[in-house]
């Protein structure tokens, strides 16, 4: 399997490993997050939405929200009022002209997954960051890139990896480094059927250095441009173990290679019980984009699939609707755990209905049926699994042979956030 190579992705080579260390030597060191305390019925979250920072404010005394975007302000993409809950999802009404405002998913006072708008928002995902903090000794982070808004993607363009932090005792100065990122596998592929576990992207150089500012109760670490940081980038990174790193342009050109974000969990201490992670049920969004302007994102459920162990079925709601019954005609397989990093999959496959039969003509993925003879398609994926505050999250990345792409050599990316209910 062929590492990462994104050249508009500088965060793949800027993260990269420093002074020699191996990544499996780092990796034992047990995490040092802190404490987390209980969550606050009022909480603020910095989000990305691949490109751009975004905030978001979910106050359940009020049962109001808020959000806009900070990097690109001018995009319009701001609403506030109250939300209902209903089947997982924060459901959050129309805007003042009467457009959907949305659908968010919490894991309260860690993260949020928000839809600012109807279906054809892409998602921003939010880390609740109240404060610079310390962490003791060196802390591994999974991720898994977001596909951007702006284009499709060659072979390769996506992918999954590692990172590891360490700060200093008051939480204020942060070291990045250790850092291992893959393309993301796809059926027909090179390197298909070979989990990657080779060397990371780009070889060994100097770790860099962020710093954590606080801000009206709220706080971001951001590392300047430099040799190895080619742009500012930002993290957010909550008490409890979630992960966000976001590289954007300013001001953004729809004409020029898309900026990208990472988003994932803190490793687990020990590895997981896949059985157990399928055990559960999830609320989430399915995102897929093929270009701009094509962009999807759908409120999805997941249970324990009836047929197969460490398998979750699931699916979108009907009309977007999520007070609905969600369809099940999807399926996460996750396969086998690795072997030397806790919670990653790197064999899962989605199994998606395939309408078009666009599976077979794009050239990877595997065609087949359901029981009731449709069309379906089943794709290489990766996940990676964490379990912050004993509650699981799951962050998949994939590319859609079901979306059927006019330019040679493309694929559509695709995403599915899931948080256990």
């Amino acid at each position: 399997m062929r590492t990462l190579r994104m050249a508009a992705f500088t965060i793949a080579a800027l993260l990269a490993t420093g002074c020699g260390g191996s990544s499996k030597s780092v990796t034992t060191v047990a995490p040092g997050l802190p404490t987390t305390s209980p969550a606050s019925p009022s909480n603020n979250y910095l989000g990305t939405q691949s490109p751009g920072l975004w905030s978001l404010q979910l106050d359940h005394t009020q049962n109001a929200f808020s959000y806009k975007p900070t990097t690109y302000p001018s995009s319009g993409a701001l609403a506030s009022g109250n939300f209902t809950a209903s089947n997982g999802f924060l459901n959050l009404g129309l805007t003042s002209a009467g457009a959907s405002a949305g659908y968010a998913v919490e894991m309260q006072g860690e993260a949020a997954w928000l839809r600012p708008g109807d279906s054809t928002a892409s998602p921003v995902l939010s880390v609740q960051q109240g404060g610079c903090f310390a962490i003791g000794g060196y802390v591994t982070f999974q991720f898994v890139a977001v596909p951007g808004q702006y284009s499709v993607y060659t072979p390769g363009a996506l992918g999954y990896g590692s990172i590891v932090a360490s700060t200093s005792a008051d939480g204020k100065s942060w070291t990045f480094g250790n850092q291992v990122q893959y393309a993301s596998p796809y059926v027909g592929g090179a390197g298909a059927g070979t989990p990657p576990k080779g060397a990371g992207s780009g070889g060994y150089v100097t770790n860099f250095s962020a710093t954590c500012t606080e801000t009206n109760g709220t706080s971001i670490i951001t590392a300047p441009a430099n040799n190895i940081v080619s742009m500012p980038t930002s993290f957010a990174i909550s008490p409890a173990g979630f992960f966000l790193a976001d590289e954007s342009v300013v001001p953004l050109s729809q004409t020029a290679l898309p900026p990208y974000s990472l988003v994932g969990v803190v490793e687990p201490s020990t590895p997981l019980s896949t059985t157990d992670v399928a055990s559960h049920s999830y609320s989430g969004f399915l995102y897929q984009t093929g270009g701009l302007g094509n962009e999807s994102t759908s409120p999805v459920a997941f249970a324990p699939a009836a047929a197969t162990t460490g398998a979750l079925a699931g699916g979108v709601y009907p009309n977007d609707d999520a007070t609905q019954t969600a369809a099940s005609n999807m399926v996460l397989t996750l396969g086998k755990q690795d072997a030397q990093m806790n919670g990653l999959y790197t064999g899962a496959t989605i199994t998606e209905p395939d309408p078009q039969q666009a599976c077979a003509q794009n050239g990877f993925g595997i065609a087949g049926t359901d029981a009731q003879g449709n069309a379906t398609c089943t794709l290489d994926a990766v996940a990676i699994v964490g379990n912050p505050n004993g509650e699981y999250a799951i962050f998949v990345i994939a590319f859609d042979a079901t979306q059927q792409i006019s330019t040679s050599l493309k694929r559509t990316g695709m995403g599915i956030y899931l948080y256990q209910q």
